[in-house]
């Protein structure tokens, strides 16, 4: 069997047990062995990372490299400089791979050039999770249903870098991820958007299945949207053309509760840290009290909140407070 060459470059932090996981599902895939290797980043960490990976066995070549904290694009673009093969699939730490998986974005870029491969996700999990859980899970999944419709072509916005895929030399070609993004988010929607002024075309893998090995709590979640809500003015900013496909230009009268829990967390009065610890100490009572719509409804109020306080923040860093 011949195919393309295929480098997964893999960023990570702390998430030792996970990523063995994930590592060990990669050794499963159709996909020849000697078609394909594995480079991981090790983004600072200070678990047992290190040492599982010097000791895991693996049917495939397995590299990884560890430096100092940096954040999320500089880790991928540390493992994207040691990759070797034609095609990089970008995937996240977590996600564990159906045998399929690499095949689908190999098939992809045997028969078209100049593509970007949008793999699935689905949630590994999900009969154990909690009320937030699926809750965060809920729009990923709302996100791939848009992908499937028959009438819906995939574009820049749709680039998730947990299941993504593309020839390295158009990744290098647009100068890979941007370092700026060291928060969660966006460094994909950038590199999509650099790619699509480029020419290539994005396309959806339904074959390219990977499951989410979920773990995050209420408090991680409140802390990826201000990461989010950081990276979305650092992309607005930087390609304005961007700004009116972002959550940025969506800002609308929002009912009183969902106001005022939006000032309190955006307030300079107290620390987001103190306040995103009391918003969880709400929803450890209000889970036990409350059906999950009224729940749904309160996470994404905070979640809301968060996002802006981050956008806010980044804006007061750059001197333009626009938010």
């Amino acid at each position: 069997m011949s195919g393309v060459s295929l480098s997964v470059v893999m960023p990570t932090f702390n998430r030792a047990t996970v990523l063995r996981q994930t590592l060990l599902a990669l050794a499963l895939q159709d996909y020849p062995r000697d078609f394909f290797e594995v480079v991981v980043a090790v983004d600072g960490s200070t678990d047992d990372t290190i040492a599982m990976l010097q000791s895991i066995s693996v049917p495939y070549r397995l590299s990884f490299s560890w430096a100092a904290r940096a954040g999320t694009a500089p880790a991928r673009n540390r493992a994207l400089a040691a990759a070797a093969g034609e095609v990089v699939v970008s995937l996240d730490d977590d996600i564990i791979a159906h045998p399929s998986l690499l095949a689908a974005h190999a098939a992809l870029h045997t028969r078209r050039n100049r593509a970007v491969g949008i793999g699935r996700l689905e949630l590994w999990n999900g009969a154990t999770l909690g009320k937030f859980a699926r809750y965060w899970h809920r729009r990923f999944d709302e996100h791939y249903r848009k992908l499937a419709g028959p009438d819906y072509r995939p574009e820049f916005v749709d680039c998730l870098s947990g299941n993504l895929s593309v020839r390295r030399e158009d990744m290098l070609g647009t100068g890979a991820f941007d370092p700026r993004f060291r928060e969660y988010n966006h460094e994909d929607t950038e590199l999509g958007y650099r790619l699509f002024q480029r020419g290539l075309t994005f396309e959806y893998l339904p074959d390219a299945l990977g499951y989410h090995n979920f773990e995050k709590s209420f408090v991680q979640g409140c802390w990826d949207a201000y990461g989010d809500g950081r990276s979305s003015l650092i992309l607005a900013r930087k390609h304005p053309a961007t700004a009116s496909r972002l959550r940025l230009a969506a800002r609308r009268k929002a009912p009183l509760p969902a106001t005022l829990i939006r000032r309190a967390l955006t307030s300079r009065q107290m620390s987001l840290k103190t306040l995103i610890s009391l918003a969880d100490r709400v929803r450890t009572a209000a889970e036990v009290a409350l059906p999950s719509g009224l729940m749904r409804v309160y996470y994404a109020i905070v979640l809301d909140a968060c996002y802006w306080r981050g956008a806010r923040d980044q804006g007061r860093e750059e001197g333009q407070d626009s938010c």
